[in-house]
């Protein structure tokens, strides 16, 4: 589509660390520890690290191909069954040996291609990681303040049911209410206390998963100091699809492997044609090493092989890459589905979130002025 359906089509350019948005200097450093010291992003790391290697191993394949050559040798022989007669041979050599392949059809430079495309992909992998980690480790810090404010909420409810129970059971004493009232606000007291262990567990269980996502052990990890909820800006204006698709890593790294696996194809298809190889040798050769120096030979030589028989591997090979292709191109395709129902979902999500707080904040006001009114009441003894 043109747009997103929540959308005006506004182009925008968000920036990637939006945690910095939050304002909070305790959660940028944690942020900054996990993208340091997480062990998935360490192990990502040492995928782009192998995939470079890869990458310049197969580029290794478009240059000539050198090697040094030294040999020594020495002989001896008997002529007579007597033995009294004996040859001596020694032979010295030092020389180069190099190869070449003319790339007639493009084998060589596919192979090439489909490396460097595998590697942008494992870039984009690492990418996509990086966000993952820096949103579990906002979404685990927030999840820790908020259990640390629902715990003082608790602790307050819970003083004011003792407050009430007190009352209760003083309007008992004086026969003005019954011994229902008193076990009905014991209940209340007992159940604001059964929460408070399981909001406690919740933020000890938090704090784990945080110490983990940062490379540490639980233990390791300090206590989160009492924080608020970082107030939440105005909703971001989301672009048009091809822009927020082109900036997901994940979409990207799709693409990749689909462009990898198209030259895999190609070079599949040039492997089952006549290739040119080119080799050539040169060096020194003497009897003696002090005349290693006087001799020289030079060798140039050029090859041409085709396959004729190979039990139908190489057509096998073809089949298999044109499957892979396919394969690819509809993980793509998955992908750009997966990215366009995730925004969706989170500008749906953003606005109806939005509107259910908008509605709560009414609905606190409106309690609000009935407390109000009910301490009026209650101070002129209705």
């Amino acid at each position: 589509p043109a747009t997103y359906s929540l959308s005006e089509g506004l182009t925008s350019n968000p920036q990637q660390q939006w945690w910095h948005e939050f304002s909070n200097s305790q959660l940028d450093s944690l942020v900054d520890k996990a993208l340091a010291q997480n062990l998935s992003l360490r192990a990502h790391w040492a995928r782009l690290e192998r995939a470079s290697a890869t990458s310049r191993k197969a580029g290794s394949t478009l240059l000539p191909e050198i090697a040094g050559d030294g040999t020594a040798s020495y002989t001896k022989s008997g002529s007579d069954e007597d033995g009294t007669s004996s040859t001596e041979v020694q032979r010295y050599s030092l020389g180069l040996v190099a190869s070449y392949e003319l790339d007639l059809w493009g084998r060589v430079r596919a192979g090439k291609r489909s490396a460097d495309y595998v590697l942008l992909a494992t870039r984009e992998d690492l990418n996509a990681a990086a966000m993952t980690v820096a949103a579990e480790v906002s979404r685990r810090w927030i999840g820790i303040v908020a259990s640390q404010e629902e715990k003082q909420l608790l602790l307050k409810q819970l003083d004011t049911n003792k407050t009430y129970l007190e009352l209760t059971e003083l309007r008992f004493r004086k026969s003005l209410a019954s011994a229902v009232d008193v076990l009905q606000q014991q209940q209340l007291v007992e159940r604001i206390q059964s929460q408070i262990p399981l909001v406690e567990l919740r933020a000890q269980l938090l704090h784990n998963e945080l110490a983990v996502l940062t490379g540490q052990m639980p233990q390791q990890l300090e206590n989160i100091a009492k924080q608020t909820l970082p107030t939440l800006e105005s909703q971001p204006v989301p672009g048009v699809p091809v822009q927020l698709l082109q900036n997901r890593p994940d979409i990207r790294a799709a693409l990749s492997r689909l462009q990898a696996a198209d030259q895999n194809l190609l070079v599949a298809k040039a492997d089952r044609l006549p290739a040119i190889r080119l080799t050539g040798s040169g060096g020194y050769n003497g009897a003696k090493i002090d005349q290693i120096f006087d001799n020289w030979l030079l060798n140039l030589a050029g090859s041409l092989t085709a396959p004729l028989l190979d039990g139908g591997r190489r057509k096998a090979e073809v089949d298999s890459a044109t499957a892979t292709v396919q394969e690819q191109l509809s993980l793509y395709h998955q992908a750009v589905l997966n990215g366009v129902m995730e925004v969706e979902g989170a500008l749906v999500r953003e606005e109806k979130t939005r509107e259910h707080i908008l509605r709560a904040k009414q609905q606190l006001t409106a309690a609000q002025v009935t407390l109000q009114e009910a301490r009026a009441r209650y101070m002129n003894g209705l």
